[in-house]
């Protein structure tokens, strides 16, 4: 029997094949852009430890302080933009909610 395929889902939806390319690009490391995408967010986590570590020092603090808060801050909109386009594009939104990746990318953004 033949079930219809509810609208989002079909081929000819520019939604659908966004959350589809998006889709492989995050959660796939088979193409170039979901290598690139993996090592870009490689940096910026880096990036943000850095911050984290540089401003614990009391000089480095004192002297650059709310530049440190500013990146911290930028950073963390664009994880949080990551994980929500996680959620959007994810198939099992629920599955990736409680796996140990979704735990951890939404420990991460909480704090802030």
């Amino acid at each position: 029997m033949h079930h219809p395929t509810p609208l989002s889902d079909t081929p000819e939806s520019g939604q659908s094949a966004l959350r589809h390319r998006l889709e492989v690009i995050i959660f796939g490391t088979g193409s170039t852009a979901g290598r690139r995408f993996d090592i870009t967010l490689i940096a910026l986590i880096l990036l943000s430890v850095s911050i984290v570590i540089f401003d614990s020092v009391d000089e480095l603090h004192n002297r650059f302080g709310s530049t440190f808060w500013t990146l911290e801050l930028a950073l963390t909109g664009l994880f949080t933009l990551e994980y929500a386009t996680r959620l959007w594009c994810s198939h099992k939104r629920s599955a990736y909610l409680l796996s140990f990746w979704g735990i951890i990318d939404f420990l991460a953004i909480v704090p802030t």
